[in-house]
């Protein structure tokens, strides 16, 4: 890192406006001195008579304490204590077993503070002695009573979670309230910086400062409301830094859906009730607490102070993609983001990062967004592009218009379609690729073109980056100095640092003696056709090298009962035919693998990361084998900005599929122009379509129907 970057590894960062939290310090002196008098009291040969009450306090005053910690964890922002226990057991709590464990550190905190009441009302009416008694029949009774009766409940209530024993769970409960008394007070800043005035987001045609940026986070943080959670829908980079840099500020959680669509802030909302929505494009049918981050974006606020949040405060929850199953969240706190981007400026060698800066294809939402995009940029002290372009004229037009040394963070799929360009590359010193395999022979295309380093990550959303590459010139990965990864039966384990516990991946990978290794593809991807076994990315990864296709994919349709499994694969070119794609790939493998059936398609249905998802997968396999009928997938990319909150399938969209099925139902039957078209009613994303088509010497007449309603009618001029 530079010297000149202020903060904890470059010097004196601003002044900082926050004032340290002094409860928990003040609260241990209390405690601290009451047990001195208590035990001094003792030694003393008793209690004296003028302090009677003194023997009272300690029990008390424990009870009391008891009743704060639980009640403590129930704060916004704050993960219940129980559901600190639960996630011992199960690092990835589902939603009902959030509201349960809330719900359940209430009730414990009711629980305490009802003893502490009843120990102080017997006080009047009985002698120390008795009172003595009656006290430590309390202090077991009522936790023995509602940790092993709850135990019972809790077997039936949840049959199908598995339930450690309740010894298991007793030492759970003492590694959680060891964890919490060891934690670290440590405070980070939001961001790091040399100076207020210093840009930090480079907009179409203006510049934000740092100082402008810190002005307008505070500001939208004192106008959010009382929650625990924010969901941060922002399309644009600069709102939604100013978004997370508000609610970290304000204590409270940001949710990253895992997608742009309604459905998936919707699924959050009804399992964080309460949760703040923020988005700058306010959606059709937005809910209650939805709050507009724009005004706030564009104010003239400004701000010289950069303040700091403890390192431990939980500071988004993450969730995965679903391209393997179903959207899981990941929660990280702000010093294990904070770390991060100091492992990723070390991994990339900014020593120096005066005149760099970054730009970004990928949604901040995204883990390989957050850290590359946000946290960088942050801990760094660089700007970054304050939106993502995502085609080749965006990506040039970005770099032509500021002379600073850029990092572009981006995905296979982005890349692929920059080298089918002409664009140029002015000021572009380095890329970083993620989200999918990057191909050897398109990172080598691009370092030959553009003479810039190409580095891969390996990374996930539980884990953030662990190891990097450089695809062009090395096969293996380089793991991260803070990770470590042991190899188990059936995937890895990773541990480090920035890793709250054990993380289980399932990848397969092989272990080089340097300490590096390969990556083999995934556990899930394991199939097995007439007794061999293969990786359904390798096999992909495959297709993706064959010089002419420009993407690809392979997929394990669901088998018929008594059906032998089979591969279907799809894949994207302009002038490879299907037969020559099998016959390349029967060169790259076991002829056992080639794909039956092999599609061409116009494109794949990745999401905004670039990833694919089975249910995407489904729907298209679906679509190529009875193209008269079809389903628009939810995440499909033309649906992107395209009615932004209520979704509607493009008409665009709609009469491709058209011609798709009239050439695959109808052969010798071109269709060269509509010659009219009607569309009568939306069709909604996951809603199945079926298309009837009627045929004469001149022309194809069609229907799209949605259930009984007619969506869409017209005609075709055949070829």
């Amino acid at each position: 890192m530079s010297r000149r970057i202020a903060g904890p590894d470059g010097g004196p960062a601003p002044a900082s406006s926050a004032r340290p939290d002094r409860k928990p310090r003040v609260l241990r002196w209390i405690l601290l001195a009451l047990g001195a008098a208590y035990a001094a009291a003792l030694l003393g040969g008793g209690l004296p008579g003028d302090w009677p009450l003194l023997a009272y306090a300690p029990p008390i005053a424990g009870f009391a304490l008891m009743a704060l910690l639980f009640g403590a964890t129930l704060r916004p922002g704050n993960e219940p204590l129980v559901g600190q226990v639960a996630r011992r057991e199960h690092p990835h709590l589902p939603a009902e077993l959030r509201r349960y464990t809330r719900a359940l550190t209430a009730l414990w905190c009711a629980a305490f503070a009802a003893m502490a009441l009843a120990s102080a009302a017997l006080i009047p009416g009985t002698t120390l002695p008795d009172w003595s008694r009656w006290t430590r029949l309390l202090a077991f009774a009522v936790p023995a009573t509602l940790l092993f009766g709850e135990y019972a409940w809790r077997l039936r209530r949840f049959p199908g979670y598995s339930h450690a024993t309740p010894w298991i769970l007793c030492a759970n409960i003492f590694r959680v309230i060891r964890a919490g008394a060891l934690a670290s007070r440590e405070e980070l800043p939001l961001l790091q910086c040399r100076s207020p005035h210093d840009a930090f987001l480079l907009d179409h045609d203006h510049t934000v400062t740092v100082g402008q940026f810190l002005g307008q986070a505070y500001s939208l943080a004192e106008a959010l409301p009382e929650a625990g959670h924010v969901i941060n829908m922002c399309n644009g980079r600069h709102a939604f830094l100013v978004a997370f840099g508000a609610a970290l500020l304000r204590g409270q959680v940001s949710l990253m859906p895992s997608g742009p669509t309604r459905g998936d802030w919707e699924r959050l909302v009804r399992e964080y009730p309460g949760a703040t929505v923020l988005g700058d494009v306010r959606p059709a049918n937005a809910p209650d607490h939805w709050l507009d981050v724009a005004p706030y974006a564009a104010s003239d606020a400004h701000a010289d102070t950069v303040r700091k949040v403890a390192a431990n405060r939980p500071a988004a929850i993450l969730f995965t993609s679903g391209s393997t199953g179903e959207s899981v969240g990941h929660a990280k706190t702000w010093g294990q983001l904070w770390h991060g981007a100091r492992v990723w400026a070390d991994a990339l060698g900014w020593r120096d990062a005066t005149r760099l800066a970054v730009l970004g294809s990928v949604p901040p939402q995204h883990m390989f967004g957050l850290e590359a995009t946000v946290m960088l940029p942050l801990y760094a002290g660089v700007p970054v592009h304050a939106h993502h372009p995502l085609l080749p004229a965006d990506v040039e037009a970005a770099l032509h218009r500021e002379s600073r040394s850029f990092w572009w963070m981006t995905t296979p799929t982005h890349l692929r379609a920059v080298l089918a360009s002409t664009i140029e590359a002015p000021h572009l010193v380095g890329i970083v690729s993620s989200t999918m395999s990057l191909p050897a022979p398109a990172a080598r295309a691009v370092e030959a073109r553009w003479k810039i380093p190409v580095m891969e990550i390996y990374g996930s959303t539980e884990t953030g980056l662990m190891a990097t590459r450089r695809t062009a010139v090395e096969e293996p990965w380089t793991p991260m100095p803070d990770v470590s990864l042991h190899p188990r039966e059936g995937g890895v384990d990773a541990q480090g640092a920035r890793i709250e516990a054990t993380i289980a991946l399932g990848d397969l990978l092989e272990f080089l003696p340097d300490g590096r290794f390969l990556w083999k593809g995934r556990v899930a991807d394991l199939v097995k056709v007439a007794g061999k076994r293969a990786s359904l990315a390798a096999l992909s990864r495959h297709l993706l090298e064959i010089e002419g296709v420009d993407d690809g994919a392979f997929f394990v349709p669901d088998a018929g009962s008594g059906e032998a499994k089979r591969l279907a694969a799809f894949y994207v070119s302009r002038t490879l035919e299907p037969q020559a794609v099998a016959a390349l790939l029967r060169q790259s493998f076991d002829p056992v693998f080639v794909p039956r059936p092999l599609f061409r398609v116009d494109r794949l249905p990745r999401n905004a990361t670039g990833k694919l998802t089975r249910a995407s997968l489904a729907a298209l396999y679906a679509a190529c084998q009875s193209p008269e009928r079809f389903t628009i997938a939810p995440d499909h990319p033309a649906l992107d900005g395209h009615f932004p909150g209520r979704p509607v399938v493009p008409a665009a969209l709609i009469l491709a599929r058209v011609a798709h099925a009239i050439r695959e139902k109808l052969p010798g039957a071109q269709p060269l122009a509509i010659a009219s078209a009607r569309f009568h009613a939306p069709l909604a994303p996951g809603r199945a379509a079926s298309i009837v088509m009627r045929e004469d010497a001149k022309r194809i007449d069609f229907d799209v129907r949605c259930g009984d309603e007619v969506v869409a009618s017209g005609a075709w001029r055949r070829g």
